[in-house]
C-alpha cells in the first residue's frame, strides 16, 4: 500500500464520507446478511443465542460479556493490522463528539468484561477497563475530540466522520499524547502512538458507514483533504459484537465523560456530570432557564427552535 503524507491534527475540513465499504488485499467487506457471515461467526452467533438468559442474567448483576475476535482474526490471515474505531456523544446537546481508534496485537490477551460501553453502567467499571485496555502489550490507540462549534459548522455526522479519520490516522502515524480537557478548545487528537504502524492496516468501524467520503462529497467542505488512511468496512452494533470495536467504545465513552465532568465544574447550573450533556428534560429546562453556554450545539433541537440573544440568553 502507498504511503500516505503524515498529519498529526484533525482536519479542519471534511468532506462526506462515502455510503460504500473500500476492499483491500483481497479482503471482501461484509454486509453481515445472514449467508454472507463466515461458518466460524454463524457458529459463535448460534451460541451467543443459546447463551441469551444467560448473558442477560450477567448483565443484570452487571457482568459484561468479554466479546470475541472473529472478524478482526479473519481479516488478519490476510492485513496485518485491524483496528476497531467507535463514537460517544453523537446524541447529546452539549460537549464533543469523542472517537476512538484502537489496535491490538493479534497475541495480545483479552480484557475480561471488555464490550459494548452502553451496557456497562457503571462508571467506575468503565474506567477500571479503560485503564486495563491501555495497558495492553503492544496497544496503539488514538482518540480525537471534536467540539461543538466543529459540530455545528458541518454537522454531527460529518463531524463524527471526520473523528474517526483523525484517529484512525493517528493509529497509523502517530499523534500527541497531551490528554483532553475541557479547557481545549476546537478539534484534536491524543493517544498513546509514537511511531509509524508498519504493514497495511484495516479497520472495523461501528455503525452502518465507512468515514471516507470519497465517491460522495460534501458541498460545505473543501475537497482533497486527507481520507481515511486504510479501507476497512462498517459493521453495524459491531460495538457489541467484536472486542476491538468494544475496546474502541470503551475509550470513547471514558474520555467524553471525563470531559464532561471538568466542563460539569465550568457550568455547574446544568448539571452536567449526571447526565453527561444529554437532552433530559431536566437539562433542556436548565438550558431555558440559565441560557446556551459555548459548550451546548445551537443547531440541535430544541436549541435551535429557541430565540436565543448574542449572551446566550433564551428569548422567552
Amino acid at each position: 500500500m502507498p504511503k500516505r503524507k503524515s498529519t498529526s491534527t484533525v482536519s479542519k475540513k471534511s468532506v462526506a464520507p462515502s455510503r460504500r465499504s473500500s476492499r483491500l488485499s483481497g479482503v471482501e467487506p461484509k454486509s453481515y446478511k445472514e449467508e454472507n457471515i463466515p461458518k466460524a461467526e454463524k457458529t459463535a452467533s448460534k451460541k451467543s443465542k443459546k447463551g441469551l438468559k444467560k448473558r442477560d442474567d450477567d448483565e443484570a448483576d452487571g457482568v459484561t460479556e468479554t466479546l470475541p475476535r472473529t472478524r478482526e482474526t479473519t481479516i488478519r490471515k490476510k492485513i496485518q493490522n485491524v483496528m476497531g474505531i467507535d463514537e460517544a456523544g453523537r446524541g447529546p446537546l452539549a460537549g464533543p463528539v469523542v472517537t476512538a481508534a484502537c489496535l491490538f496485537p493479534a497475541s495480545a490477551p483479552l480484557v475480561p468484561g471488555v464490550g459494548d460501553s452502553k451496557t456497562i453502567t457503571d462508571e467506575d467499571e468503565r474506567e477500571r477497563l479503560y485503564e486495563e485496555i491501555i495497558k495492553v502489550p503492544g496497544v496503539r490507540f488514538c482518540v480525537a475530540v471534536i467540539d461543538s462549534k466543529r459540530i455545528d459548522a458541518i454537522n454531527i455526522l460529518q463531524a463524527t466522520c471526520e473523528g474517526m479519520r483523525a484517529s484512525a490516522r493517528g493509529v497509523v502515524e502517530g499523534c500527541s499524547d497531551k490528554k483532553p480537557s475541557a479547557k481545549r478548545d476546537g478539534s484534536y487528537t491524543f493517544g498513546n502512538v509514537k511511531d509509524s504502524l508498519e504493514g497495511d492496516s484495516y479497520a472495523l468501524v461501528d455503525g452502518n458507514r465507512f468515514p471516507s467520503f470519497r465517491g460522495n462529497e460534501d458541498q460545505k467542505v473543501t475537497k482533497n483533504k486527507d481520507d481515511m488512511i486504510c479501507d476497512g468496512e462498517p459493521m453495524i452494533k459491531g460495538d457489541g459484537r467484536e472486542y476491538v470495536i468494544a475496546a474502541a467504545s470503551i475509550l470513547a465513552k471514558v474520555s467524553r465523560d471525563r470531559i464532561m465532568r471538568e466542563y460539569d465544574v465550568m457550568y455547574p447550573q446544568y448539571n452536567l456530570k449526571q447526565h453527561k450533556g444529554y437532552p433530559t428534560a431536566a437539562h433542556q429546562s436548565a438550558i431555558f432557564e440559565h441560557g446556551v453556554s459555548k459548550i451546548h450545539r445551537r443547531t440541535f433541537a430544541p436549541i435551535k427552535n429557541w430565540k436565543v440573544n448574542k449572551d446566550g440568553s433564551i428569548k422567552k
